[in-house]
């Protein structure tokens, strides 16, 4: 609501004059709507309640009212910035965000180096980097081992570490789990979430041949343990505004199989259709499509010299937040100039 008042309450009072916004949408499926009395609550006049203010389908939406009214609205990936202005994924906004595309940056999220580093975790059987990945192998057996999964390093050993919801793809997942085993991976999964998939995993993990763990909750010591030692990292995300976790995988030497779509797509090619390739992406959002880009990823992993440069490649990327700053940086500036003309009266 900060905008929204320097435009309403202070701006028309001649205060802060030189002040700017910016908004930054992390997801727009969480909008802040609420009844029509909140315009008393809010403090703010009844002439905003209308389709072209902060009304929106009979109740104030805040998310709207941001956008409306802040100088420069960002997210945080460029797909997720395109994709916010189509009815599939613009959680019913989609028109004001199109009509505010001027204004409307992607800037991608970046990862805290210091915080994710294989050389230096704790929690890691070994800890390595790019001239000693080699040393994963260790982390996998003691993945496998810790999980009461085969130690086999020829096994394909696929990680999941997320939210247990539609969102992160999990709908597509769980038909997937059984078929993904009988081609012969393993399958380590680490989450929480909605109830109703909690569950399904866990029954999918008693009835379940033998290679699959799944264990609800949040374990951050195991998360780490499992991006080090999977061999390929998933992410079948429905939607994915901006994605940490191909991050991290790129991080501890773990190939992201990713669904292409919002920040996924921004930072994961497919090696499939390029030597230069750093994962595996599928774009139907189905069963079918996840278990056919796990299969080019096995096809690729039983090549080892190819797969080592996949692994490679993917740990010489740099999503440190060096190169978001800059963007950052340039964004407040150009926000700064906004604001000292409007100080100006141009």
């Amino acid at each position: 609501m900060i905008p929204t008042y320097l435009r309403f309450h202070y701006r028309p009072a001649g205060r802060l004059p030189g002040i700017g916004t910016l908004f930054t949408i992390h997801n727009v499926e969480y909008q802040g709507g609420f009844p029509p009395s909140a315009m008393e609550t809010l403090d703010l006049g009844w002439e905003l309640f209308t389709p072209a203010g902060v009304e929106f389908y009979g109740a104030v939406n805040l998310m709207k009212a941001g956008i409306l009214y802040s100088d420069l609205v960002s997210t945080v990936s460029e797909g997720y910035a395109r994709e916010i202005q189509t009815p599939e994924y613009g959680g019913r906004l989609e028109g004001v965000l199109a009509a505010s595309s001027g204004r409307l940056r992607g800037i991608l999220n970046g990862l805290d180096y210091a915080t994710w580093d294989p050389s230096r975790d704790q929690a890691l059987e070994a800890r390595f980097d790019r001239r000693s990945a080699a040393l994963r192998g260790r982390n996998k057996a003691a993945l496998q081992s810790e999980l009461g999964l085969a130690p086999d390093p020829s096994r394909f050993l696929l990680g999941f570490v997320g939210r247990l919801t539609v969102q992160k793809g999990v709908d597509i997942l769980v038909p997937a789990v059984v078929p993904l085993l009988e081609m012969g991976v393993q399958l380590a999964i680490l989450g929480s979430g909605d109830e109703h998939y909690q569950q399904m995993m866990r029954r999918i993990s008693e009835e379940a041949p033998a290679g699959l763990k799944v264990v609800i909750g949040f374990d951050d010591r195991l998360a780490r343990r499992i991006y080090a030692g999977c061999d390929a990292f998933l992410m079948p995300s429905r939607y994915e505004p901006c994605g940490l976790g191909q991050m991290i995988s790129f991080r501890y030497g773990a190939v992201p199989i990713v669904r292409r779509t919002g920040g996924l797509a921004d930072t994961v090619t497919d090696a499939s259709v390029s030597d230069s390739g750093t994962g595996f992406v599928f774009n139907e959002y189905s069963t079918e499509a996840l278990s056919g880009a796990v299969g080019r990823a096995m096809r690729a992993f039983s090549d080892r010299p190819r797969w080592n440069a996949l692994v490679m490649r993917g740990m010489e990327r740099d999503f440190s937040w060096r190169a978001s700053a800059a963007r950052y940086l340039d964004t407040y500036r150009e926000i700064q100039s906004m604001a000292a003309a409007r100080g100006t009266g141009q």
